[in-house]
């Protein structure tokens, strides 16, 4: 199934990670996931993104100025090893890229309430910042990724919820069925997700609700929404 026309990207992994310096995800984890029935596993994925209209501030719903830009970035997933112990719901972070490289912002935030509940939680890589940084920190594991410019990312960060939640393929939250996407955000990408929510949210809907720390513009819709001051 694709929502609302929102094509599915080809997703490729979980990635092998060795424990060598830099053969692993960045940021790997430095909680006990496994004392909390949780795994974590790295995802790329490539597909196409087009270029829209977004207008900072207006609720103007997005129209496209050019499509068929290739690209491959990555998403990284932690979620409960067993479908039991998964309550159906995702939370899908846009890395927040303010200090010059992808920082899990929310995650870091309530990663116990994240376990003890259930929720299965997705990084994604949405600006050419943040993938610029992964493939000078680690060009052997990340050479391959490429984000051209950040008017993809409204694109990018839409096919990584749609292949979690209507997979092909490579299925990134392996057994588990996800019936919720919430899309979340911190500071930096939480502006980014505002505009998201204004413009791109309403070509399909993928999100079921939005968490937005820290966000300094204005949601326009009576959806589901959660905003909460920085503590930064």
């Amino acid at each position: 199934m694709s929502l609302g026309g929102l094509p599915n990207p080809v997703v490729t992994g979980p990635v092998r990670a060795t424990g060598r310096l830099g053969d692993y995800p960045f940021f790997k984890s430095q909680f006990d996931l496994r004392g909390h029935g949780y795994v974590e596993e790295e995802f790329f994925f490539s597909g196409t993104a087009n270029t829209y209209t977004v207008v900072n501030g207006q609720r103007t719903t997005a129209s496209v100025i050019e499509g068929g830009h290739a690209y491959t970035s990555r998403m990284v997933v932690r979620r409960p090893a067993s479908a039991r112990d998964f309550n159906g719901t995702v939370f899908v972070e846009w890395y927040n890229v303010t200090m010059g490289f992808d920082v899990e912002a929310d995650w870091f935030r309530f990663p116990e309430h994240i376990m003890r509940a259930g929720y299965a939680w997705v990084g994604v890589s949405a600006q050419t910042l943040g993938i610029n940084a992964l493939k000078s920190w680690s060009p052997s594991r990340y050479g391959g990724l490429d984000v051209a410019a950040d008017t993809l990312g409204w694109d990018i960060y839409s096919q990584a919820p749609q292949a979690v939640r209507s997979p092909r393929g490579v299925r990134p939250l392996g057994s588990l069925r996800a019936s919720k996407v919430i899309a979340g955000g911190e500071s930096q990408s939480a502006s980014k997700l505002t505009q998201y929510f204004n413009a791109i949210h309403p070509l399909h809907g993928l999100a079921d609700g939005f968490i937005l720390n820290g966000a300094p513009s204005r949601t326009w819709s009576c959806a589901p929404t959660s905003r909460h001051p920085s503590s930064s």
